[in-house]
């Protein structure tokens, strides 16, 4: 079989799941209530159709990887959360109904891991899916709606706070307070007064999403972040396609770019900063020669219509401080490393430039000039930084 024949066969088995676990979901959340007939086949249109939609946007935003093994790593997260999502939805409206005798909405958790497995827009797409069938369900009244929204938006809010360890617990408080806020702020205004039972079930709702929250979300973080490794790989592999069209352009500008991707690595981990960004971005710096002048809006394309990473294309957006100068430190590294490989390509055949002192002179002075000239003011690197990789790439034989 083919590598276009399995690449099709393989998105259809992907999107025919996604669409058989919406639409069973569908199919089966009207039973909850002992709903049938026109109900059930609403919602098992409903689901069809919002599928559809589903499947068209991921479609369009991962088919732009290019490769196989990128785009299915890109998919196979997304319809594994959507699993989760469908088979938590069911069991908490089950739980709602016949065990809790209170509602138990679980929407903030939802975007949460969905938007943690693709984007924030899918997140959000797909939990007003979820949304539709409960209102449908539940005949929700306006307030109620209204929590679950602002649900849907507290999720996606404080997502970024789960990512990283420092601030999970902080994030932790700041979800189960607002959700608490919204189940309790809006209770109050459908009826004016609260009982004990709704401070009950507002509490229970927050901690129900915070605590699933809690316990999904570093799986996918740990599996998003394993597959952005792979992803990298991927770009840096010289069977990469356009690793391949930079090759077939020019061998001189290839083997410049492998140069430079080298060391910016290195210069990379002895700064701490991301490594492989750094890599990657070092590869493909000059890639919009390839179609000309002008570079930086060619470059910008490329990465654009291969799915580069946002912060890559960001530093390809940034090449030589053309339009604008470097914003991170890691453009600045990249800036730095291309520009001396370049300065000292151009020189290596003058014979005043053999001897160690001429190079680094030649170097010292290169990174002084774009230095005073405030090039790397708005990055973020500071000079311990920056005299750290000039020590290294003076030693270092480029």
């Amino acid at each position: 079989m083919s590598g276009v024949d399995r690449f099709f066969k393989d998105r259809v088995k992907l999107f025919i799941i996604f669409l058989i676990t919406l639409t069973c979901g569908g199919f089966v959340m009207p039973f909850i209530t002992g709903s049938y007939g026109d109900q059930i086949i609403l919602f098992v249109v409903l689901s069809f159709c919002a599928g559809l939609l589903l499947v068209l946007y991921m479609e369009k935003r991962a088919l732009n990887t290019k490769t196989i093994e990128m785009y299915e790593r890109n998919i196979k997260l997304p319809l594994i959360t959507v699993i989760v999502s469908t088979i938590v939805v069911i069991a908490l409206s089950l739980l709602s109904a016949n065990v809790f005798g209170m509602l138990i909405v679980p929407f903030a958790f939802i975007v949460m891991i969905n938007a943690a497995a693709f984007d924030t827009a899918f997140g959000v797409l797909v939990t007003l899916l979820y949304v539709c069938w409960e209102t449908l369900l539940n005949a929700f009244s306006t307030y109620t709606l209204t929590a679950v929204i602002l649900y849907v938006i507290a999720g996606a809010a404080v997502l970024k706070l789960f990512d990283k360890k420092e601030t999970i617990l902080k994030g932790a408080l700041i979800m189960i307070a607002a959700l608490f806020t919204i189940s309790f702020g809006l209770v109050f205004m459908d009826g004016l007064s609260i009982t004990s039972k709704d401070l009950i079930s507002a509490m229970v709702n927050a901690c129900v999403n915070t605590g699933l929250s809690l316990a999904v979300l570093p799986f996918i973080f740990t599996a998003r972040s394993r597959f952005r490794t792979n992803s990298f790989a991927d770009f840096l592999s010289s069977n990469h396609p356009v690793q391949k069209m930079m090759l077939s352009f020019s061998k001189v500008d290839y083997a410049h770019a492998q140069k430079v991707s080298i060391l910016c690595g290195k210069c990379a981990e002895i700064c701490g900063v991301q490594v492989d960004v750094c890599m990657m971005a070092g590869m493909y710096y000059r890639v919009g020669r390839m179609y000309g002048r002008p570079y930086v809006s060619n470059g910008v394309k490329i990465g654009m219509d291969y799915n580069f990473p946002p912060e890559v294309i960001e530093i390809l957006a940034e090449y030589d401080g053309e339009y604008r100068a470097p914003s991170s430190v890691e453009s600045a590294l990249v800036n730095i490393v291309d520009c001396v490989v370049t300065k000292l390509e151009m020189v290596k055949t003058d014979k005043t430039f053999k001897s160690v002192w001429n190079k680094e002179m030649l170097i010292m002075n290169t990174l002084n000039e774009r230095s005073q000239l405030g090039l790397y003011d708005k990055s973020g690197l500071s000079m311990n930084s920056f005299i750290k990789i000039r020590n290294y790439l003076v030693k270092e034989e480029i």
